[in-house]
């Protein structure tokens, strides 16, 4: 995505619309739940390791609020913007001081960490484009998983920084297929 995609896409219209989206699909599917039908062939995706099933389930059970949730989640990852943290002074006075800086255009984090690529930036595992990368994937039912939760713990611990602790979500994949 260029720039000019991502100021026409990270709107608060756009994420409103996603929001909503979402607040209809747990009002009208609350008790909703589809099953794929398991793929017994050995195709898949080109180019993946993905097996050709359109919802990659393989016959398990899922809740209709993943499919909202994968938007809302691509959304928030390409939408995130990076913030300044201002380390040293952190470090040294014991406090957490954030400054947001306001750029033209704004400073997506998938413009400086997309592709795993830093264009040209350092890349700053203790700054908003990581954990907050970890902290969007954490808080999807899709995408939790708890080894990735004690990774981002301990992330947390060695920038030294406080964060609220993590609510696990609920899982919206209900059957183990194998």
């Amino acid at each position: 995505m260029t720039s000019e995609d991502l100021i026409n896409l990270c709107t608060d219209t756009c994420n409103s619309s996603i929001a909503t989206f979402r607040g209809n699909v747990l009002d009208a599917c609350a008790d909703d739940v589809y099953t794929d039908t398991p793929v017994n062939a050995t195709g898949y995706v080109y180019g993946t390791a993905t097996l050709n099933d359109i919802y990659n389930v393989q016959g398990m059970s899922v809740m209709p609020i993943a499919l909202a949730d994968y938007y809302f989640l691509n959304w928030k990852l390409n939408c995130m913007q990076d913030e300044y943290v201002l380390t040293a002074i952190v470090k040294q006075l014991k406090l957490t001081i954030t400054l947001f800086f306001s750029s033209t255009p704004p400073n997506y984090c998938y413009e400086l960490t997309g592709n795993n690529t830093t264009n040209g930036t350092s890349k700053n595992l203790c700054g908003k484009c990581d954990l907050g990368a970890y902290e969007a994937q954490l808080e999807d039912g899709r995408t939790y998983d708890a080894g990735l939760a004690e990774e981002y713990s301990s992330l947390v611990s060695s920038c030294g920084i406080t964060a609220a602790p993590l609510t696990t979500p609920t899982p919206v994949f209900l059957a183990d297929p194998k």
